[in-house]
């Protein structure tokens, strides 16, 4: 920044170059409303009611005034000019004062809906804490979505797979069951078994037994036989007539279809 040392002796010359000093030191402020935005308040400008307060507003790459009173749609660019005599006996305009105002003008006029406040740094701090934050726990709570880590149930078609996610084919076909450290057939993540349909090993059918009619005569130990018809008393093992066609039966819980889905990241 550009400084004039005013604080000497001999009579410091007033001049158009240093009044012209005067307009650069202070339109440096401007660059201040730059880190805003534009269309930011910079202070003030506090609603009440239907009134406004006074304030400063950043706006076109300027810095201004803003007068506030009764809060209406839009606002305009007030200009003032200030004249007066010089040396030569002319008038000329030597102020301008440029204020923003409630109101409507022809040209630079502005909806007041558009100007937003802007967060001092210690509430922009504040909020940069508050999101450091959640982050940490939104991170935390994402750490599951990692191609092979997590899958979802997708009631829609194959060729309807939001971008970032694929198809999981090693699972179709199949129910997914929990972890069990204890249980041979569920103590390995990944592991494969079970099957669609079960035919019943002998092992596996109820304990029964069928029974039959015959005729019977003692034998020497007392033992009753079966007769065979010809008046000789053997033993005879009878079997009563095959029962069922052998079929596997249906080995699947009540179920719906859908396609599992896992995240696999956007290129």
């Amino acid at each position: 920044m550009n400084k004039i040392n005013f604080t000497q002796t001999g009579g410091v010359p007033f001049t158009n170059n240093v009044a012209a000093e005067f307009e650069k030191a202070y339109s440096i402020f401007n660059a201040y409303g730059a880190l805003a935005g534009d269309k930011t308040i910079i202070s003030g400008c506090i609603e009440n009611g239907d009134e406004v307060s006074e304030g400063f507003i950043y706006l076109n790459n300027e810095l201004f005034y803003f007068e506030g009173g009764l809060k209406s749609d839009n606002i305009f660019l007030s200009e003032i000019n200030i004249d007066k005599v010089f040396e030569d006996q002319t008038t000329k305009t030597l102020i301008k004062i440029r204020t923003l105002k409630f109101g409507n003008a022809i040209e630079n006029v502005w909806d007041w809906s558009d100007f937003y406040r802007i967060k001092t740094i210690k509430e922009l701090q504040e909020d940069l804490k508050d999101l450091q934050e959640k982050q940490v726990i939104t991170e935390a709570k994402l750490a599951i979505f990692e191609p092979g880590y997590t899958v979802f149930p997708f009631f829609r078609p194959v060729n309807e797979v939001p971008p970032g996610f694929a198809p999981v084919w090693n699972i179709a076909g199949r129910t997914i069951v929990g972890l069990d450290p204890n249980d041979t057939d569920f103590d390995a993540i990944g592991k494969l078994f079970g099957s669609k349909t079960h035919q019943l090993t002998v092992d596996e059918m109820p304990r029964h037994r069928h029974g039959t009619n015959g005729n019977t005569a003692p034998n020497d130990s007392g033992v009753g036989n079966f007769a065979n018809g010809s008046g000789s008393e053997v033993n005879t093992k009878l079997y009563s007539d095959y029962e069922g066609l052998d079929m596997p039966h249906n080995n699947v819980q009540p179920s719906i279809v859908a396609n599992y889905i896992e995240w696999v990241g956007l290129n």
